[in-house]
């Protein structure tokens, strides 16, 4: 939430005033009410999270790799969910200063609407991720790559 949250107050008052908040309801695309079992491609979970594609893509490879052996993600057609641990142990990895119980806590919150209790799809691991805390060397190599 926090991640999202900084995201959205672009004035860094503290508070969303109803430009941040019109501008975030147009730029990604909120969905009010939606189907559960529809997922969002590779290509707009770039546009709602106004990142390159090839650092979703590259944030994808990451979540494959976690998975147990003899498990292919074929998100979003097919996902196959990431246990809590892993995703824990992922996003350690992903964003070194990471706070670990803010990740489980809204680890509970995405589980809650999940498919699979317990787990979390690629786009669920990347609604819990802060991108704002990705290593500057990994942002960088995928910024440039955008240019």
């Amino acid at each position: 939430f926090d991640a999202r949250y900084k995201r959205i107050d672009q004035d860094h008052s503290g508070m969303i005033e109803f430009d941040e908040f019109a501008h975030w309801i147009h730029s990604s695309d909120v969905q009010i009410a939606g189907n559960a079992t529809m997922k969002m491609n590779f290509e707009e979970l770039a546009h709602r999270y106004q990142e390159p594609l090839d650092l979703i893509m590259y944030l994808h490879s990451c979540f494959q790799d976690q998975l147990p052996d003899g498990c292919v993600d074929n998100y979003p057609d097919d996902p196959v969910g990431l246990p809590k641990q892993e995703a824990i142990f992922l996003a350690g990895i992903l964003t070194p200063g990471f706070d670990q119980e803010e990740f489980a806590a809204n680890f509970e919150l995405v589980d809650d609407g999940s498919r699979q209790s317990g787990y979390c799809d690629f786009d669920e691991f990347v609604e819990l991720l802060d991108f704002g805390e990705l290593p500057a060397e990994i942002r960088n190599r995928y910024e440039s790559m955008e240019n």
